[in-house]
């Protein structure tokens, strides 16, 4: 993951990327070089059991 920007601020990717992992989660983005292939983010986290 690159970090765009000028310093001091922060990507919105690595920003995506640290929430998921505070969370026991984490953000994994896919893609391929070729035009009109996309890329493709997925944001995994746990989410809490169900409350009876």
């Amino acid at each position: 993951m690159q970090e765009g920007g000028r310093e001091g601020q922060r990507s919105g990717l690595r920003n995506i990327a640290e929430r998921a992992e505070r969370l026991g989660g984490a953000l994994v983005i896919t893609g391929s070089p070729e035009e009109g292939s996309g890329t493709r983010l997925e944001w995994r986290v746990p989410l809490p059991a169900p409350s009876r």
